[in-house]
Order: C-alpha cells, then sequence, then structure tokens
C-alpha cells in the first residue's frame, strides 16, 4: 500500500537558528545542490546556510554524511538463514512503494558507484594512518596500544575513559601530534554495515580489539570510547558497540550504563582521530512551502528531511506518529508527497543518525527542527520514539533503527511497529 499526502501550495519560508536572508541565484542547481558562493539551492533559490545562533560555535565542525557500504538488499529470514535477496522494484519510480521491500539502503547512494573499500587510504607501517575519501577524516591505523601493518603488535589498551581520552591527547603518530578521541558521531561513520564482528572495513582497520568470537558474550560488551557525554549523566560517555556497529550509552551482558571510570567493568578500547566532526549549530533550515509541510534542510548533510513522523502533520508535527513495520516505513517513504516533493525515501542509518543531537535528551534531536519527535515516557507505546532505517541485516529478519529519546541505534525484527521519517 502506498501513502500519498498533499494539500494545497502556500509559500512562507522560515528559518532556524537565525535569520536567514532569501536570495534569488540564476545559476541555482538542483534542488540542495551547493550555491556557488555558499548555501544550497532550493527550489531555483540559493538558501545561505544560517548563521551561528549565538556567534559561538568555535571549534565546531562540519558533519560529513558517508554511505553504509551495505550492498546486499535483504527480507524476512529464519534464524540462522541468508535474508539476502534480489533488490526489488526500481527505487524512486512510482511503483517502488507498491513494491514489497523496496527502497532499502541498498539501492541508494554513494555505495552504487564505488567499489566495497573505496572510501579508505591506508598509509604506514609501524604506525599506519587511514584517510577517509568522503569526511575527509583521518584515522590511527590501529587501536591504543597496538602497531605495526597488521596492527598485531603491543597490546590493545582497555580501560577508562579518562585514560583513553589522555593516550589520544598525547599521541605522536605517524607524523601527527593532534590527535583526539573521536565523538560518538565520527565512531558512527566509521561502521561497516555491510559486516559484522567487528562492524568495520578489517583492511583499513585490522586487528580491532575484542574476545568475540572466542568469548561470545563479548558480543555485548566489546566496545570502544566516545568523547561525547550522555546529556543527563556527565559521568557516562556514548560507546560504539564494535560487533554491530551500534552507539550505546549503556553495554554489558548484564547492562550498565558506560560510566567513564569504568567501575566494575573492563572498560573499552579506543581509537584516535583527527578532523572528528561534530554535530554543528546552525546547520539546518527550515522550508515551508505547503502549509504545514516543514520541510528541514541540513546545509552541511546536503540532504532534505520531513519535519514531522509519518502520522503527524502542521506546524507543530500534531498527530500521533505511527508506528508501522519495516516494510511499510519503506512504501510510506516512497510513496510520499511532502512539501510539493515526492521523491522521498526511508533514510539510511547513518543518515538518520546524522540529526541526532546528543545535547538533548526526550528527544535527542533540536525541538525546533523536529517538533513533535514521539519518545518513551510522554508515550508509553511499545517501541516508540524508535525510528526505522532503510538498512537491513542479512539475518533474524532485522532491520537497524534509532531511538529518539536518548539517541542511540541498535537492530531488531522487521515485523515490529516503529516510526518513519524520511529524506531526500
Amino acid at each position: 500500500m502506498a501513502w500519498r499526502w498533499s494539500v494545497g501550495p502556500v509559500i512562507l519560508l522560515a528559518a532556524c537558528w537565525a535569520e536567514v536572508d532569501v536570495k534569488d541565484e540564476s545559476a541555482c542547481g538542483a534542488d540542495l545542490s551547493p550555491c556557488a558562493d555558499g548555501g544550497r539551492c532550493w527550489d531555483g533559490v540559493c538558501l545561505p546556510a544560517p548563521a551561528c545562533p549565538d556567534g559561538d560555535c568555535a571549534g565546531e565542525r562540519s558533519l560529513a554524511v558517508p554511505d553504509t557500504n551495505l550492498r546486499t538488499c535483504v527480507g524476512p529470514a529464519e534464524e540462522g538463514a541468508s535474508g539476502a535477496i534480489e533488490c526489488p522494484g526500481s527505487p524512486g519510480a512510482p511503483d517502488c512503494a507498491d513494491t514489497a521491500l523496496c527502497g532499502q539502503d541498498a539501492q541508494y547512494g554513494w555505495d552504487l558507484d564505488h567499489a566495497d573499500g573505496a572510501r579508505w587510504a591506508r598509509e604506514g607501517d609501524d604506525e599506519p594512518v587511514v584517510t577517509d575519501a568522503v569526511t575527509g577524516m583521518t584515522w590511527a591505523g590501529c587501536a591504543l596500544g597496538l602497531s605495526g601493518p597488521d596492527c598485531a603488535e603491543g597490546e590493545a589498551l582497555i580501560g577508562d575513559a579518562y585514560a583513553a581520552e589522555e593516550a589520544c591527547a598525547a599521541l605522536e603518530w605517524g607524523g601527527y601530534s593532534d590527535w583526539e578521541l573521536a565523538s560518538a558521531d565520527a565512531l558512527h561513520l566509521l561502521v561497516d554495515f555491510s559486516r559484522t564482528g567487528p562492524a568495520v572495513d578489517d583492511t583499513a582497520f585490522p586487528g580491532t580489539p575484542g574476545d568475540y568470537p572466542d568469548v561470545y558474550d563479548a558480543w555485548w560488551e566489546d566496545c570502544h570510547w566516545s568523547s561525547t557525554l550522555l546529556a543527563t549523566d556527565p559521568e557516562v560517555a556514548w560507546v560504539l558497540m564494535t560487533n554491530s556497529g551500534d552507539i550505546a550509552e549503556g553495554s554489558g551482558t548484564d547492562y550498565h550504563l558506560n560510566d567513564r571510570a569504568a567501575d566494575g567493568w573492563a572498560g573499552c578500547a579506543a581509537r584516535c582521530a583527527r578532523g572528528a566532526p561534530l554535530a554543528t549549530r546552525g546547520r539546518f533550515q527550515v522550508v515551508e512551502e505547503v502549509a504545514g509541510e516543514g520541510v528541514v534542510i541540513d546545509h552541511a548533510g546536503g540532504r532534505a528531511w520531513t519535519a514531522c513522523a509519518a502520522g503527524q502533520s502542521g506546524a507543530d508535527c500534531s498527530g500521533e506518529a505511527a508506528l508501522v513495520p519495516w516494510e511499510e516505513a519503506l512504501a510510506w517513504c516512497e510513496g510520499l508527497v511532502w512539501g510539493g516533493r515526492d521523491d522521498w525515501r526511508l533514510p539510511d542509518v547513518v543518515e538518520l543518525r546524522s540529526i541526532v543531537d546528543l545535547r538533548y535528551d526526550s528527544p535527542s534531536v533540536d525541538p525546533a527542527l523536529f517538533p513533535g519527535t514521539p519518545y518513551y515516557g510522554e508515550d508509553t507505546r511499545t517501541n516508540v520514539g524508535q525510528f526505522w532505517s532503510s538498512t537491513g541485516r542479512d539475518y533474524n529478519s532485522f532491520a537497524l533503527y534509532v531511538e529518539f529519546r536518548s539517541g542511540f541505534s541498535h537492530f531488531y525484527v522487521m515485523d515490529e511497529g516503529r516510526h518513519a521519517r524520511c529524506v531526500r
């Protein structure tokens, strides 16, 4: 079934964070393409990027949004069986919304035109350095404590977050001395979602430390520290769950919050980065060309988002956000008419997490940009606040989602109901 929403045309432009002057730009190209002198094109007009809201955004850097490297479409699968399928339908075509499982991660994006591993350039032997061609970031090719061409020399530093942060700040590696412990956003950009256990490119990043698969329970314990703190508790840090690619505030077979002191548990490994991106303030702008159908322009990410979740509408995104199975979420976005556009799709998991703002909690997103975003507590429905991505797993009928109460990412069965927010 396809869902198509549309209302009569009303032109209204609103900016978030700061006033933005709109100017004609005769050379403005396709929607979201860069303007000649900065900003993004929208409907033939150049929208200059919003200014920093308070004039004090020192140290904040642009957030690039790479693809996931998932190159296989998936469908429901029995436990232990592969869910890989031939990609169905024609993504973006009018009939995709009526074609089961059309519109998946593997059918869109940078990966369609680039080979597996094309993002990464690894150089050096004893102290290898990896450059990301998409984000421009530089990574230490080995986790802290390890070295050598295959990162097989030394012993990985597994410990508390304070030691990891200090070690990155003091690191002299590959001819550079400006390393830092990566943010949670940066770590999520490192994940290769075509792999698990570990969920990183093992040619670019060999020897990623962890006890899995020798210790199966380590699937829920192996982790990498980030420099990003939990909004509600500065003694807790976000981590990358090494085996799944999840960003989490808690981990362990016996679940616990990831306290930075690692009191009573082993702690995490760490990997240092240079030029690590942070979610920037002032990068978003709201355009409303159709009354009640706000569109959020991400000037840094080069994407547009529906301000409301599926089931909501209006300037305040009123109404109950729908909870739908994964297949219906794919169809919903493929069939959506919103803000005068009909080329929406369900975002992949990296895109979806790119709008999370970990300075906020309940919900973990700027409410001025995405009003009415549901979260558990205010609403107690099962899975409320969890939004489907288009990124699936090829086992156990799993697909990935992002939870917008605190901001973690995870995966679970496709048949369960979760929310949908669309991107173009």
